[in-house]
């Protein structure tokens, strides 16, 4: 007993070990893993805590949210942010905290900003939560000046996210001079065209290894040779992935042909590879690199609807790479692109059949069970679904197939369900009722498998006359006594649509959905595309104010 107390007592001429105790090496992992609360909780243990946890705590700057901009306004937040400036590494900043943090301009020169140390800065938009659209109007010049001198003033910045309209000329003044060091630059949201990309491309620095930007179709804005390019073009032997919508292929080889000379290393080439196929110039360099097409979509049709399925199925043999297969409007997709697209079961990871109308639920199914690493599934045009030809899926077809995929994320396809007739609340006929509600949830079962699942899209109107609304009736019914509790696992739902379908949501469906699916942030169709809204609905969204509130179309 004696012997064993003491081996378990500290010797008293040591402290007791502690976290903070630990090598700063061992402090990175473990801080690294933890959450702004927890970090924030180790910050109040002490003055030793606070000096060791802070640049983890201060290390990422979003503010994505009014609540979260409002609170840095604050003074206590803003004097924090003054002692904590240096250990911020990466930063969102919008619109509405430009007048705070971007650098203001003094007589000469723009004075200081609070950061010295960026490493990432994004620039997005301004969020409209009403409409769910972003604006992502012009910065304006007073402003491109400062983000320029913020730039500068950063000389550690390797990576820019900007989602605003940057002048042509500003944009290269940024990407040539104050970004000495850039590695992954985003401007897909910039409108410029085709000359403006050449010269921004060929006077990006030599760091750069990833590169997102889109060329505007009608804007070819300097193709009279505005603006001068350097003598000697610089090299890009760092350069990785190159992510280019070029929208119109007039001007490819403009654009490409002198660029992917400079870039021997060149990796990827994004999801817009596909509309290259007919341009021998430009995927005889492709494949010298060893790129192949992984995004099949109408474009590589030259948008042509009325392609044959041989056709299509032709083009889908072109590539063994498809991981994003996109046929929408393809209405004589029949056997033969559905074989083509099976041969890419190991690969693809997004299906999009809207509006391949010759296609069927079992061909539907099908692919449901060829596809291992699908994690998009889109049957459905998002803005007008049409009844005519949209594909869809049986319920009695969906039971019976074995998922080859585990991973889905995005389900938007109709499923049919023949529903019971009423005569007010009551079932005319009660076997028939019975058999409905065992079909539910069945494909409530089959759905759940699919845990990762973070929207869920069901929408679809009845074929009919296109000049008047259609409700679908022969769908789920979203209640509890249709299945609707073997969803609890969803936990990742952010999106749930059932536009213009009889969902039969009530208050106990809402309470449900509160419970089991924090993520929930919009809910499409609960009032305003709905031919029955259930009683009493409206009056708990009002009570209880759910996260999705502001995305509903009667708020």
């Amino acid at each position: 007993m004696t012997e064993t107390k003491k081996l378990d007592r500290w010797p008293a001429h040591h402290d007791p070990p502690s976290l903070l105790s630990l090598p700063s090496e061992i402090l990175h992992i473990i801080f690294s893993t933890f959450s702004l609360v927890e970090l924030a909780n180790i910050v109040l243990v002490s003055k030793r805590s606070q000096t060791l946890v802070s640049p983890y705590l201060w290390h990422t700057l979003k503010l994505d949210s009014p609540a979260t901009v409002k609170r840095f306004l604050s003074d206590p937040v803003q004097r924090a942010l003054i002692r904590n400036a240096a250990f911020v590494r990466s930063l969102v900043l919008p619109p509405e905290l430009y007048h705070v943090f971007l650098p203001h301009k003094g007589y000469h020169q723009y004075h200081p900003s609070h950061f010295a140390n960026l490493q990432s800065i994004n620039l997005p938009g301004k969020y409209n939560p009403r409409t769910g659209q972003t604006d992502r109007g012009s910065l304006g010049q007073d402003a491109e000046d400062a983000v320029s001198s913020l730039f500068r003033q950063n000389p550690s910045l390797t990576k820019v996210h900007i989602e605003r309209n940057v002048g042509v000329e500003s944009l290269l003044r940024m990407v040539s001079e104050d970004l000495p060091n850039l590695e992954d630059l985003d401007i897909e949201a910039c409108q410029f065209g085709a000359w403006t990309a050449k010269v921004l491309l060929q006077n990006l620095p030599e760091s750069i290894k990833h590169v997102a930007m889109i060329v505007a179709e009608n804007e070819d804005d300097d193709v009279d040779n505005k603006m001068d390019i350097s003598p000697t073009p610089k090299k890009h032997p760092a350069l990785e992935s190159l992510d280019i919508d070029l929208n119109s292929t007039e001007h490819e080889e403009l654009i490409l042909l002198p660029f992917l000379e400079t870039c021997p290393n060149l990796k990827d080439y994004s999801n817009y590879t596909a509309q290259l196929v007919y341009n021998p110039r430009i995927k005889s360099i492709l494949d010298k690199l060893g790129i192949e097409m992984r995004s099949m979509y109408n474009a590589v049709l030259d948008h042509n609807l009325d392609a044959t399925d041989k056709e299509i199925a032709a083009v889908l043999s072109l590539s063994s790479q498809w991981t994003d297969i996109r046929l929408q409007g393809f209405r004589r997709a029949g056997p033969l692109t559905l074989a083509a697209l099976l041969d890419h079961g190991e690969n693809v990871v997004i299906v999009d059949v809207e509006g391949c109308s010759s296609l069927t639920s079992k061909d539907l199914c099908t692919i449901l069970s060829k596809c291992k690493h699908l994690q998009e599934f889109i049957t459905l045009e998002e803005n007008e679904p049409d009844p005519i030809t949209d594909p869809y899926i049986l319920g009695t077809d969906l039971i019976e197939v074995k998922w080859a995929t585990k991973s889905l994320k995005e389900w938007s396809c109709s499923i049919i369900v023949t529903r019971s007739r009423y005569d007010g609340d009551e079932a005319i006929d009660v076997e028939e009722a019975v058999k409905c509600l065992v079909l539910q949830r069945q494909v409530y079962r089959k759905l759940a498998e699919q845990t990762g699942l973070t929207t869920l899209r069901l929408n679809r109107i009845e074929a009919g006359l296109m000049d008047e609304i259609h409700y679908q009736e022969h769908c789920l019914e979203i209640s509890l006594i249709s299945g609707l509790e073997a969803l609890e696992k969803l936990k990742d739902l952010q999106e749930l649509d059932v536009s213009l379908i009889d969902h039969r949501i009530g208050v106990p469906e809402l309470g449900w959905m509160q419970k089991h699916w924090p993520n929930l942030r919009r809910l499409n169709g609960m009032f305003g595309t709905c031919l029955n809204p259930m009683p009493g609905a409206q009056d708990w969204i009002l009570l209880f104010r759910p996260a999705w509130l502001s995305s509903y179309e009667g708020y």
